[in-house]
């Protein structure tokens, strides 16, 4: 058919037909979307049944009391098995494609041992998981972490294998794999100066970290909760100085640090001169992060206590089925009772918490 006018194209019955061709189109498409949902629905069922497979949900480590083993290494291993990032790590394609890549220059390298080791930890066919790999990679000399194999401090030990982990894969991740644990364990503190009476401030960044120290000393018995004394006992009074002077009005500044970047889990290490001075958990720590000028929400999500060579408590939390364990000496048992309570009682070492929420 010739086209003779413009107008052709506003016929009734033409518009009627280009209608009914786009609902069909438009039902096509949608039956189309439709089906693959579904299809993309299944395959995330069928993915979790793998996922879950053959996993414990509380993973398992002896803890070991022999002589010739750091007493110290392997609590520390099973509380970061117990973390949800770690399992989900250990499992994800982002692991496989890290694991392959250092594989080619060094297959000796200590994230080998521990994802292997975090796997066989979750697997509730292996009985006995081997840590004598991990253990031996501490033990020889190592020039760049100077790694100090007797240390009885469980944060020296959560600090440097949370920053051999970011070195690893820092170095083989390129732009196309995020690294998981500065995104989830690194925080950073700054310094900051202020004037309270022109409102000057100015902030010094510091570089970042793995542990938070919160030191404890007291030489009467009382007990406190720790909202109230994380503040000042872990990142110190705010004072005035006697020897920085505001730009703008020439007044005394005062000086106190922040966090400037938050983290989603914070490692805590208490510090303890003795055990007068007792800690309570009875809310949940809340955190202001100076940076994004939001406070954040913590929950309590395991802690460890370690005492000597034949003494050590861990409580973890079982992310899959919502519950909390008590382990004594690597000896498993069910809490039911107040879990902050219990905590509180035992004058951990370490207290991991986890963000749940920002105000």
């Amino acid at each position: 058919m010739e086209i003779k006018d413009n107008k052709e194209f506003n016929d009734e019955e033409l518009n009627k037909k280009l209608e009914g061709i786009n609902k069909q189109m438009e039902e096509a498409l949608q039956n189309s979307n439709d089906r693959v949902n579904q299809k993309i629905k299944k395959a995330i069922k069928e993915f979790k049944k793998v996922n879950l497979k053959n996993i414990r949900a509380v993973p398992f480590i002896q803890i070991n009391q022999e002589s010739n083993i750091n007493y110290v290494i392997n609590p520390t291993l099973l509380v970061l098995s117990s973390l949800k990032v770690i399992k989900n790590f250990i499992y994800s394609e982002e692991a496989k494609e890290i694991l392959k890549r250092i594989n080619q220059f060094d297959n000796q390298n200590f994230i080998i041992y521990f994802n292997a080791l975090m796997i066989s930890m979750r697997d509730d066919r292996v009985k006995k998981p081997d840590f004598n790999f991990v253990h031996q990679y501490f033990k020889q000399p190592n020039p760049y972490y100077k790694i100090n194999y007797l240390s009885p401090d469980p944060a020296y030990w959560f600090n440097l294998i949370l920053f051999i982990l970011k070195n690893n894969i820092d170095f083989v991740k390129s732009n196309d794999i995020e690294n998981i644990i500065t995104k989830k364990f690194e925080f950073n503190l700054c310094k900051i100066e202020k004037c309270d009476t022109c409102g000057y401030s100015k902030k010094y960044p510091e570089d970042g970290k793995f542990v938070i120290s919160l030191d404890l000393h007291s030489d009467e018995e009382y007990a406190e909760e720790l909202n109230n004394v994380f503040n000042p006992f872990a990142l110190g009074e705010r004072v005035k100085s006697q020897s920085k002077n505001c730009p703008n009005c020439t007044l005394n500044l005062f000086i106190y640090k922040s966090f400037d970047k938050t983290s989603k889990y914070l490692i805590i290490n208490v510090k303890r001169q003795n055990d007068k001075m007792k800690l309570t958990l009875e809310k949940n720590l809340k955190i202001y992060d100076d940076s994004e000028k939001k406070e954040y929400e913590y929950e309590i999500t395991s802690s460890l206590t370690i005492l000597n060579l034949n003494n050590s408590i861990l409580f973890i939390h079982d992310f899959i089925n919502n519950r909390w364990y008590k382990v004594v000496q690597g000896a498993l048992n069910n809490i039911e009772n107040n879990i902050r309570e219990e905590i509180s009682k035992q004058n951990p070492n370490i207290l991991i918490y986890k963000k749940i929420k920002n105000n």
